[in-house]
């Protein structure tokens, strides 16, 4: 059972990815990576093989590209996706609020109409996890729903619109599909460590938003495997001293 993930070794594909290989010891993972970060990507794989050594021979990666037409793949390794793949996990974006709207089109929205294309093309596929964002919801107050995602808002920067196009792409798509929307992604609860600081890392004080998220179908999910998402007051100071402690030595950009 081969798996197609896109965005590692990006912050939360690196680490969603052993806890995938952990819930399910059946299936191997394929990496889509850019050429320029396949060295990084190898390294990480060997580094994750190293601490869970279960996971060895069920990762690999293959040289491509979302903003390309057939994912950037060659002929080979193409067919051989296309006849294996029962599932699909699909990150690589451009996280980044203030990304031009040419870049945020092109990686973000014509990046994925390119992966449901291809996956259209996978007779096996069963299902693709894609990751969103909570901010599909814009310039939208009140409550904004899970199930809702048109609901003629505006945008406040060209991420949230590109965003929005991606996952509409995604609904109209009729591949079976589960769609995540993350807020605002920070550090390890735990240990605080981060990928990079943005966001709240620089506009700490900006906490006062007009629209509040529904998540009850998540949060019923997640209780059902006795997961809960820790509080912010819980873990916020192992966030800021990670942030102290590393300031001028993380990056802040992202991984385009």
């Amino acid at each position: 059972m081969a798996v197609l993930f896109t965005g590692f070794p990006g912050f939360i594909g690196a680490r969603l990815l052993p806890r995938l290989l952990e819930l399910s010891p059946e299936e191997s993972f394929v990496c889509l990576v850019q050429d320029r970060f396949l060295d990084l990507a190898r390294r990480e794989l060997a580094a994750i093989e190293e601490r869970h050594p279960a996971s060895q021979g069920r990762l690999s990666t293959v040289a491509g590209d979302i903003t390309v037409s057939g994912l950037g793949l060659v002929a080979g390794d193409a067919q051989r996706l296309r006849r294996e793949l029962t599932a699909a996990h699909h990150l690589a974006a451009v996280y980044d609020l203030a990304v031009s709207r040419e870049l945020g089109l092109k990686v973000n929205a014509e990046g994925t109409r390119n992966v449901l294309a291809f996956l259209a093309e996978a007779p096996r596929l069963t299902r693709l996890h894609y990751v969103s964002t909570a901010y599909v919801s814009g310039t939208a107050t009140g409550l904004f729903r899970e199930s809702d995602l048109d609901v003629g808002q505006g945008f406040k920067n060209h991420y949230e619109e590109t965003k929005f196009l991606a996952e509409v792409e995604v609904a109209r798509s009729g591949i079976p599909a589960a769609i995540y929307r993350p807020s605002i992604v920070v550090g390890d609860s735990r240990t605080g460590e981060t990928g990079k600081f943005d966001g709240p890392y620089f506009m700490l004080d900006y906490f006062d938003h007009p629209l509040r998220f529904d998540a009850t179908e998540a949060t019923r999910v997640l209780g059902e495997r006795g997961l809960e998402c820790p509080r912010l007051p819980d873990y916020v100071d192992r966030l800021v001293a990670f942030y102290r402690e590393r300031r001028g030595t993380v990056r802040r950009e992202a991984m385009v």
